[in-house]
Order: C-alpha cells, then sequence, then structure tokens
C-alpha cells in the first residue's frame, strides 16, 4: 500500500497535469532551526514571494510537531525557504524531502482519507450449509484462505 507521501505526490502530479499548482515535492540539501535550502528552487526566475505563505511539509521529520511550518520569506538567489514558527527540533535533512504545498498537512490527509472511505468495497462469499453437519473440507477453488483476515 503506498504511504500517505506517495499519495500527496500523486495527488500534486494530478493537479499540475489539471494545470493547477497544488504542491511540490523537492529533496533538501540543508537547513537549520528556521529554514531549508532547496538548491533546486535557485534556478532564477522566481520571485521572493513565489513560496511565501504556503505550507512547507516535512513527512520524514523525526517528530509529528516538525512536519508542517507555514513559509514567511523565500530567497530565490540561494533556494532557502524561511518560516517563523517554533523551531524545528529535528535539524538533520540528509535524503529528507520537502513538499511546498498550498493547503496545510492535515487537509490533505483528510481528503485522502475521504477518498478512501468512498471506494471502501464490502465483499461477501456464501458458503452453503448442510443442517447437522459442524465441518467442512475447503478442497477446490477456496481451499487457501490467506484472503481471509
Amino acid at each position: 500500500m503506498p504511504t500517505w507521501r506517495a499519495i500527496r505526490q500523486h495527488m500534486y502530479e494530478l493537479a499540475a497535469a489539471d494545470g493547477h499548482v497544488l504542491g511540490e515535492v523537492w529533496t533538501i540539501a540543508s537547513g537549520s532551526a528556521t529554514t531549508a535550502v532547496v538548491t533546486a528552487l535557485a534556478s532564477g526566475g522566481l520571485t521572493a514571494q513565489e513560496y511565501v505563505g504556503r505550507w512547507l511539509i516535512r513527512p520524514n521529520a523525526a517528530t509529528a510537531a516538525d512536519r508542517e511550518r507555514r513559509i514567511t520569506a523565500f530567497a530565490p538567489s540561494t533556494g532557502t525557504l524561511t518560516h517563523a514558527g517554533s523551531n524545528w527540533a529535528d535539524t538533520t535533512f540528509t535524503s529528507e524531502f520537502c513538499e511546498i504545498s498550498l493547503a496545510r498537512l492535515n487537509i490533505l490527509d483528510n481528503a485522502i482519507n475521504r477518498q478512501l472511505k468512498r471506494t471502501r468495497k464490502h465483499d461477501f462469499y456464501r458458503f452453503p450449509t448442510v443442517p447437522g453437519i459442524h465441518r467442512y473440507p475447503l478442497a477446490g477453488p477456496i481451499h487457501n484462505l490467506d484472503w481471509i483476515t
């Protein structure tokens, strides 16, 4: 089963394919307690207001408290995203991705939950029984019952 992060990334891709920007996924090169540096964003052509007001999501942060911050400043020359929230306790950005999103993390995850609930299906299989018989051999097409949970 895909992870929440993988599902959110797919949501961003689907929105982009329709011409909408919901979010982006980038690799964090480095950072500090109040910044994350995404060198891929230092390509020029972006304004200092490009990402201000969006949500910086770190889905792989060590603690839940470090997973989401509001971006308050962006330096396009270096790709530095700054937040004014509480300092990150986890400042190890090794091989970490971030999401820059228009929506908060809980809103995205709630949308995923709602869709999963809509797609849930109940499957029923009726076993024919005979009165007075308490044991049935399960030979034939249903002999492997690993699918029963």
